[in-house]
């Protein structure tokens, strides 16, 4: 597998965007790890279970497919991910009249709706205090970052 090398010419060298790609994920990542702390402090749930719930909120009643397509996963991790939070009362799984009894539709519980609710109305707060912060300058790298990514592809 070839690898990029710095030889002041990027664009010829195949690796074009490589740099912005990288920067853009880099301060992604960092931001993530900022915000799943939040998630876990407001409403004791990592981001990803969060994400589900705002799926789910969103477009309510998706199967167990439709929901792995919407949150980039495997039916198989989605399936496993949804018994957790089924456990935890968050969603619920109900059958749809008339199938073979293999085919559901996930919901939010009212613990659920409540939980995501909690969330969602400190995220303001949260905002102001991450620009208020160092990690403030991580939203600005990001920003920063993802402008000279689009600049780099505009070259192309």
């Amino acid at each position: 597998m070839a690898t990029p090398v710095d030889d002041g010419a990027e664009h010829a060298s195949g690796w074009a965007g490589l740099d912005g790609a990288m920067s853009v994920l880099t301060c992604g990542h960092r931001l993530r790890v900022v915000l799943n702390g939040y998630a876990r402090r407001s409403a004791g749930l990592t981001i990803e279970r969060l994400n589900a719930l705002c799926v789910i909120d969103l477009a309510q009643g998706l199967n167990i497919g439709q929901l792995a397509a919407n949150l980039s996963r495997t039916e198989n991790a989605t399936t496993t991910l949804i018994a957790r939070l089924e456990r935890q009362g968050l969603v619920q799984r109900q059958r749809t009249p008339g199938g073979d009894g293999r085919f559901v539709r996930v919901t939010l519980t009212g613990s659920g709706r409540q939980t995501l609710a909690q969330f969602r109305s400190g995220l303001p707060t949260f905002y102001k205090s991450i620009l208020a912060s160092p990690e403030g300058d991580l939203l600005m790298e990001l920003i920063e970052a993802a402008a000279g990514f689009r600049a780099e592809i505009a070259e192309l």
